[in-house]
């Protein structure tokens, strides 16, 4: 088998043996030569790749919700309950384009947006969706081998899962590159106005997916036709590239006359320092692109922000091997074969990753995040599915069937340490957020722990760290209290929080959750009254002593208010302190509590709130 073609509900497969021709046999040759073929060929490489994607979404959709939502989802899940028209500018604040929110938000007006796991949900599908897309378009512009090939890496690609399971835009902005190119190339063939539209609509689904990667797409795109219009203007044929000229100027035109509004916004909103990274620009680049090909290829985790990749030096040297076999087969092919979708996809994924990695660069505090070179997985399992096929081309040439087995060698010893590394990157402790507390809890507390967690406000109640005492943690014994607005003294009238003997641990957020900068930090405690444990924007308070956990959990409030300055949105641990401490008959302290939790209001209305409620209590006190 050298090719296959999926379009417009079609499948014309070329086969490497029977009554099909030297062109259709040929890799990249244009698919308008290759011949269709019988039906059984081309339901089988639909089975095939179709089980591809179903085992990808089953791989993505395991352990979706282990892990409880962290900074960046937090902040963008915050926004699905706001009003559709205050959405925008808080994604903005983010640099992102809505489309993500906007999804969040019809899935909690759908009463599903509740959980870890409905949130996280569109990222799964639209990961295994970009699985289907690249072996379909690998497929396409060269053959049915490549196209099964970059779908099986790209399933079992560890970066493309973490981002897949993130209720972040990443895999959706990948999915719409994909998507955006391969409708470009149908437009362009077909030249209906139906065909344009669709185009249009996907290339401004990708510009709403992330601010800065889409256009270096859409340019790709724009620099192919007016190579196009160049060599046409040429010759005789303009006229007939004239049309498909004006209706990809008009659908790309439309689709930026809507995104404009919103990108203006995005650009009131993100910082506008440019340098300042400390770094040449070069090896800013080299830093990007090297560690976004470790961590699609090798492994990938929270962690690589701040600490190396965890490579698997056999791994990476194979994908760059494959990938260079790829792109050089690749280049040599593109003026050999008259192959469009072939050209396409030269002129916007392979020059991607360089150039957004060099705009990247140049940001000022710059660091170099894999992640957002996600797109640049297309071009990199794209050349790699090429290189094997290749490999099983020449060596077919040797013997009939070492070809195929060397491109199952050389592919499963790719795939395999990739779905490895992608079913265990649970397993990596690390110390960010959610998962260092866990692993420290479960290494240090004892079941009859008392545990608080104190978040800011902004954060919906029903996003407090739903994985907190579940079974995969160890931690089914220790008990979770979230506070929020309507927690009473009566919730810590349970046994562990009576006790003198166990441990107390509060967990708090820190504004660096949302802004990036420790604008709370941590309090400093004595050696004998406690600990504090930092995980990158969280702080863990474990506090000692002979006296009721509970006295200790307000003891921890208390101090927390002294190191925090007014206005950090800290409400409700002041509200649960002043609460029991009316139960207990102390009205000053009380008093004093409700002051403090005063100063942390947002806003007048919250603070009326707080100001009846302080009289209503000051009342039933009397």
């Amino acid at each position: 088998m050298a090719g296959i073609v999926p379009s417009a509900g079609t499948v014309r497969v070329a086969l490497g043996h029977g009554d099909d021709t030297r062109a259709a046999r040929r890799p990249g040759a244009d698919v308008s030569s290759r011949p269709a073929i019988s039906s059984r060929a081309g339901v089988a490489y639909i089975v095939a790749l179709g089980s591809i994607t179903i085992g990808a979404l089953g791989l993505r959709l395991h352990a979706l919700d282990y892990e409880s939502l962290w900074m960046d989802e937090l902040v963008t899940v915050e926004s699905y309950a706001l009003p559709l028209w205050e959405i925008v500018p808080m994604a903005a604040e983010l640099g992102q384009p809505p489309l993500e929110n906007f999804i969040g938000a019809a899935l909690y007006r759908l009463g599903l947006g509740n959980t870890d796991w409905w949130v996280r949900l569109p990222s799964v599908a639209f990961g295994a969706g970009g699985v289907l897309l690249l072996g379909m378009w690998i497929g396409r512009i060269w053959s049915q081998a490549a196209g099964l090939a970059a779908a099986v890496l790209l399933a079992v690609c560890p970066l493309h899962v973490v981002m897949s399971q993130e209720a972040r835009p990443y895999a959706m902005c990948f999915f719409f590159a994909i998507a955006t190119v391969a409708l470009f190339e149908r437009a362009w063939t077909r030249n209906t106005k139906s065909s344009w539209a669709m185009f249009g609509t996907a290339c401004l689904c990708l510009l709403m997916t992330r601010w800065t990667d889409p256009h270096f797409v859409v340019l790709g795109l724009l620099i192919y036709t007016a190579s196009h219009m160049v060599k046409s203007r040429r010759g005789a044929d303009y006229n007939s590239y004239d049309g498909r000229f004006k209706a990809l100027w008009a659908s790309v035109c439309a689709a930026y006359l809507v995104y404009a509004p919103v990108f203006i916004i995005i650009l009131q909103h993100s910082p506008k320092a440019v340098g300042g990274n400390g770094q040449s620009l070069g090896r800013l680049v080299g830093r990007q692109l090297s560690e976004t090909f470790v961590a699609c290829l090798s492994g990938y985790s929270t962690r690589t922000v701040f600490q190396s990749l965890p490579a698997n030096p056999y791994v990476v040297a194979l994908g760059l091997g494959a990938f260079a076999i790829g792109l050089g087969w690749l280049i040599t092919r593109l003026w050999r074969v008259s192959c469009e979708p072939l050209k396409i996809f030269f002129a916007t994924m392979v020059p991607f990753p360089v150039l957004y990695a060099l705009v990247y660069a140049g940001l000022g505090n710059a660091i170099p995040k894999p992640q957002y070179l996600l797109v640049g997985a297309i071009a990199a399992f794209g050349c790699i599915a090429i290189g094997l096929d290749g490999i099983r081309i020449h060596l077919a040439r040797l013997h009939r069937h070492s070809g195929w087995v060397g491109f199952l060698v050389v592919l499963s010893f790719l795939a395999l340490p990739m779905a490895r590394a992608s079913a265990g990157r649970l397993a990596a402790t690390d110390k960010r957020d959610w998962r260092g507390v866990m692993t420290h809890l479960r290494v240090h507390s004892q079941a009859d722990d008392a545990f608080a967690v104190i978040a800011s406000d902004t954060i919906p109640s029903s996003f407090y760290p739903s994985a907190f005492g579940r079974s995969w943690y160890g931690l089914g014994e220790v008990k979770f209290l979230g506070i929020g607005p309507n927690t009473r003294p009566a919730d810590l009238s349970q046994a562990n929080w009576r006790s003198t003997s166990n441990a107390v641990w509060v967990l708090v957020y820190t504004d660096r959750m949302y802004t990036g900068a420790d604008q709370i930090v941590p309090p400093e405690l004595p050696t004998a009254r406690g600990v504090i444990h930092s995980f990158n924007g969280l702080f863990l308070m474990e506090m000692r002593g002979d006296n009721a956990a509970s006295d200790r959990l307000l003891a921890a409030i208390r101090i927390l208010y002294e190191h925090n300055a007014a206005g950090r949105s800290m409400v409700w641990p002041g509200v649960l302190r002043a609460r029991c401490l009316y139960d207990r008959g102390d009205v000053l302290d009380a008093t004093q509590a409700f002051g403090n939790a005063l100063e942390q209001c947002a806003n007048q209305s919250e603070a009326a709130c707080l100001k009846e409620m302080y009289g209503s209590l000051l009342g039933s006190a009397r």
